[in-house]
């Protein structure tokens, strides 16, 4: 972690930016701050199984990502360890998930994360906890610019 003031939300949408799977699926940051943030992802027809609801796969994938970009929101490049998915309900086609990353403990190595995925109304989707490992020295933005 750098020592200056980071401008996580500047942080957040470069990694974004730079991210076609989470372009591809529609998963946009809604907010965030040091260690924490939140991604929304909408689900559509073409990620619902054959019971017509959201595969579980997808699911897995936004909680990664929150939980991954809660990480990063330390403008340091990180890589997924390992997650733990808990699948509590089924997300349904039309439905707005909201995932939000939450830090747990964070070394100078890695870190640990919460992610709880809800859907607008608060019914809950998805609990996991995800680890990362740090590429030390690998700056989203460069530090000063």
């Amino acid at each position: 972690m750098t020592t200056e003031a980071i401008d996580v939300m500047r942080v957040l949408e470069t990694v974004r930016d730079r991210n076609p799977v989470a372009k591809a699926l529609g998963i946009t940051i809604e907010s965030g701050s040091l260690g924490r943030a939140r991604a929304v992802m909408p689900v559509r027809e073409d990620m619902v199984n054959s019971k017509g609801t959201l595969h579980g796969g997808y699911s897995a994938l936004l909680a990664d990502q929150a939980a991954g970009w809660a990480c990063m929101t330390h403008n340091e490049q990180a890589v997924t360890q390992s997650a733990l998915v808990t699948y509590v309900s089924a997300g349904q086609l039309g439905e707005e998930l909201v995932a939000d990353g939450e830090e747990l403990v964070k070394t100078k190595r890695g870190g640990t994360y919460d992610v709880r995925i809800t859907t607008r109304d608060g019914r809950v989707v998805v609990l996991a906890r995800c680890q990362y490992v740090v590429l030390q020295g690998n700056h989203i933005i460069e530090p000063g610019s």
